[in-house]
């Protein structure tokens, strides 16, 4: 085997799923999470490693569950070894907004479930491909913050997703608690949208994904 082939099988490949904040939107010329993670991943591992993205700004959950439908990312999913999912987010801030003028608390609820299932059928989708790969993988989900702190209901409905989420926690799939690390925070680490995280705020969610730990990759 040559030394190109053993460079080649020694890589990683990390996919990224998800929306403006896979996308880093709001951090500026400064790395989003997903460039941060990979590279505290590659020190944690040792081993180089490759990141591919498929998100779009303002996508819901189930949007984002259509990004798995491709071939390409069949494949992706096929091969990565690390997995982060962001989705949910744009679900309960259209159901704010909703409510805001409504004060329809309805969408919240239908909102959770409709995010809840995508994520579910993400889950299932990449469980699917893997069964039929000897390779282990780990899966991380973003944990929702609330960047409509404003709405009393906010924090409850984010909160309801975030439990959500930790149903799905199994020896592959791990949650990240970025609610807790946000909380009380949001005026150093979101941008000035208020939406979004700051470069400051990305990097407290690569380190909570990172804080994670990396088992069974090692």
């Amino acid at each position: 085997m040559s030394v190109q082939k053993e460079t080649e099988n020694q890589r990683l490949l990390y996919v990224a799923f998800g929306n403006s904040l896979t996308l880093g939107v709001g951090a500026g010329y400064a790395p989003g999470f997903v460039q941060r993670y990979r590279c505290l991943a590659e020190t944690e591992l040792q081993r180089r490693v490759i990141g591919r993205i498929y998100a779009r700004s303002g996508a819901t959950a189930g949007e984002i569950a259509t990004f798995l439908d491709s071939y390409q990312a069949e494949q992706a999913i096929k091969h990565a070894s690390i997995i982060t999912i962001s989705a949910g987010g744009n679900d309960l801030i259209l159901a704010a907004k909703h409510y805001l003028q409504t004060k329809d608390k309805s969408r919240f609820t239908q909102a959770l479930s409709e995010s809840q299932a995508a994520v579910a059928k993400m889950l299932t989708i990449i469980s699917t491909i893997k069964a039929t790969q000897a390779k282990p993988y780990i899966i991380r989900l973003l944990g929702l913050y609330n960047p409509l702190p404003e709405i009393a209901l906010g924090d409850k409905w984010v909160q309801a997703f975030n439990s959500g989420l930790h149903g799905f926690s199994n020896k592959n799939i791990r949650v990240a608690n970025v609610f807790s690390a946000f909380k009380g925070n949001e005026r150093e680490l979101l941008s000035q949208d208020r939406v979004h995280p700051n470069a400051k705020g990305y990097e407290v969610i690569a380190n909570t994904l990172h804080q994670l730990g990396y088992a069974p990759l090692i």
